[in-house]
């Protein structure tokens, strides 16, 4: 799980996995990576969802450094949630912060591109039409086509009421079961 400080990452997480992690409203709620397992039910497979510290814009090189090693985990993961916002007035501006960070530590456009499900968290905060506003909003950014992930690979939930939770799972098993696919194509181990 990746994404902006109060996007709803620590929520996902006890979502996804049943836990009770600490997830209060407020700036940097996680400072340390926190680990959970959960299955994958359509692929018969058990998987290990981390919660990484939340990103904010312009994170000077000196702190990225310092959370490296909080950061890490992103480098080995099969599938990045990125969890976003959608009821923030920054929302398209927090997207670029945090791809800014995750190209900054290593990771490589394959990656964002086929490997990573955005999770437009809190729906429940904005009325449908409101909503609608965002998608189009998103659509017609002049950088979308640079910055953009499949289609497929964007799901609106809200975290706390689990609107989309289905979806979402349905989602990551089909970009994860791709990822998995790939790597076995190319010779290499798979693991969770």
């Amino acid at each position: 799980l990746v994404g902006y400080t109060n996007a709803g990452k620590s929520a996902l997480l006890n979502a996804l996995t049943g836990a009770s992690i600490n997830s209060q409203d407020r700036l940097f709620c996680t400072l340390d990576p926190t680990m959970r397992s959960t299955r994958l039910p359509s692929l018969e497979t058990d998987v290990v969802v981390v919660d990484t510290v939340g990103f904010i814009s312009e994170l000077p090189t000196a702190l990225v450094a310092a959370f490296h090693s909080t950061l890490e985990e992103i480098l080995y993961a099969d599938v990045l949630l990125h969890v976003r916002d959608v009821s923030s007035a920054n929302f398209m501006q927090q997207k670029d912060s945090v791809l800014s960070v995750l190209r900054e530590i290593g990771v490589d456009e394959e990656m964002l591109r086929h490997r990573t499900v955005e999770v437009w968290n809190k729906t429940d905060l904005l009325s449908q039409p409101e909503l609608l506003e965002v998608m189009h909003e998103e659509a017609s950014c002049p950088d979308a086509a640079a910055t953009a992930v499949p289609p497929h690979a964007v799901v609106p939930i809200s975290a706390t009421t689990g609107h989309g939770l289905k979806r979402l799972i349905a989602t990551i098993e089909d970009v994860y079961g791709g990822a998995q696919r790939k790597l076995t194509a190319a010779g290499k181990s798979v693991g969770a």
